[in-house]
């Protein structure tokens, strides 16, 4: 057995080598361009790094949300056949000490390498470290893993969906743009396992730990997050000055020939909301199609995703509606109970999602049919997008807006609704189609189509 060196370059940074291959590195103390086997592809890549100290899912960036300054890395002792590396830091208030110990050797029961982490996560002496809640998964999160490929605007991503193996048991969660309930707050104990499948080589992290936690998949990127639940309510917590958290993970691969029996083994989750879940179409959308519907494009499609608007959200629903349409029995449905409203939105048109890019001045158009049943405010369309070197891409509210000339009220019979923009230059770098509904009643949209116009 080849015990592993490290070649440290600097005081959060350095180089991992079993013989003479560099098989990962740290970079600020994280782990980048990570292989699990001789010869292997690189399974992180340094795009996006596995972080090796504890953070907060919410605004994980901001100093102060994780334990990655100060950053230090040493080898420390290890067992034989192991390289055992100490990666301690703090954060922006120095109300926490992050230490993560990380060991690699080679795994003799897979051919390839093994990473072990161990991670502490303490609160520091008269201190106390606020904690945002997350719906989705663990709020204290300890490993953040996007394997290389799994998202690119352009050409064929690597891997088709992922798998949570707890004992005997297999759930496959298909790789969709789609936030579904699948993706969120999967419980995991000691011995589960969770990986991405199929490619020749698919990593897979094992919990070695006693204590459980809450995982999540984010759906547009396909990174995995694992964590602790700390807050149970949307207030958020504080933790108190000596508050200690351990965590143990080890990240291994399986070969193409395991995935296929884990694969044929597996109940795919989360059908529910993809069968009622729609999908923006390239050219009219007619409202036909969802995520189980298009078995062939799933890894590709983007949904139309509805928001409520207004004070009173718990009052309003969309719905993909079966039985009425514009010249079918298909539409998107917004009811409203009271005075606020909702709205359909398609945000992922342009290159950043795989389309093509917008020209330089043009203009564009949206046209729907809509119509509407007692409603007291007015259901119509929108146009919202963004300039390339513009600021406030994060910020919705900043983005321009072109609503429809015309729009539905009361009980109004099936009529088109149109949007021409002014020529956009410099040319959009992100456009959303907003069908949105304003105040009590119902709405429905259909044979919605944008273009260039001419």
């Amino acid at each position: 057995m080849t015990t592993p060196r490290f070649e440290k370059t600097g005081g959060g940074d350095g180089k991992v080598f079993i013989g003479g291959e560099c098989i990962a590195e740290i970079a600020a103390m994280s782990l980048a361009n990570l292989r699990l086997g001789p010869g292997g592809g690189t399974i992180i890549g340094c795009d996006v790094t596995l972080p090796l100290f504890w953070r907060q899912y919410a605004h994980h960036e901001d100093p102060r949300r994780n334990g990655g300054s100060l950053a230090q890395v040493d080898q420390v002792a290890g067992e034989t056949g192991k390289l055992l590396l100490r990666c301690t830091g703090t954060n922006h208030g120095g109300e926490i000490v992050s230490t993560f110990t990380v060991g690699f050797s080679e795994d003799q029961s897979t051919g390839g390498y093994a990473v072990d982490i161990h991670a502490l996560l303490e609160v520091a002496p008269g201190k106390t470290w606020g904690v945002t809640h997350n719906p989705s998964h663990g709020e204290l999160e300890f490993c953040n893993i996007w394997p290389e490929g799994t998202f690119r605007p352009h050409g064929k991503k690597s891997y088709t969906q992922c798998f949570v193996q707890r004992g005997g048991t297999v759930t496959l969660i298909p790789h969709t743009h789609l936030e579904s309930s699948d993706k969120h707050n999967i419980l995991m104990r000691r011995g589960d396992r969770f990986g991405w499948l199929l490619e020749e080589e698919n990593p897979v992290i094992e919990l070695l730990s006693d204590s459980g936690v809450s995982a999540g998949l984010c759906s547009y990127m396909w990174d995995a997050h694992f964590g602790y639940r700390t807050c149970h309510a949307p207030g958020g917590m504080m933790l108190e000055a000596g508050s200690r958290h351990e965590a143990s993970v080890r990240i291994t691969r399986i070969a193409r020939a395991e995935g296929e029996a884990l694969m044929e083994k597996g109940v795919r989750a989360g059908t529910a909301e993809a069968a009622r879940t729609p999908v923006y179409m390239d050219g009219t959308n007619t409202f036909r199609e969802t995520f189980l519907s298009l078995p062939d494009r799933e890894q590709t499609a983007w949904p139309w995703t509805f928001e409520a608007t207004g004070a009173d959200p718990a009052g309003t629903a969309g719905t993909l509606d079966r039985t009425r349409g514009y010249d079918d029995t298909s539409s998107l449905r917004i009811i409203s109970e009271g005075t606020g409203g909702g709205r359909w939105i398609a945000t992922t048109l342009g290159p950043a999602f795989g389309g093509p890019p917008f020209a330089d001045g043009k203009r564009y158009r949206l046209s729907a049919a809509a119509s509407s049943s007692s409603l007291k405010g007015v259901a119509r369309a929108g146009v919202r997008l963004h300039r390339e070197g513009t600021p406030e891409l994060g910020d919705v509210r900043a983005y321009e807006l072109y609503w429809s000339g015309s729009g539905c009220t009361g009980n109004a019979p099936w009529t088109i609704l149109e949007v021409i923009t002014p020529p956009i230059s410099p040319p959009p770098d992100r456009v959303h189609l907003v069908l949105d509904q304003e105040g009590e009643g119902i709405s429905w949209f259909d044979n919605v189509l944008f273009e260039t116009y001419e």
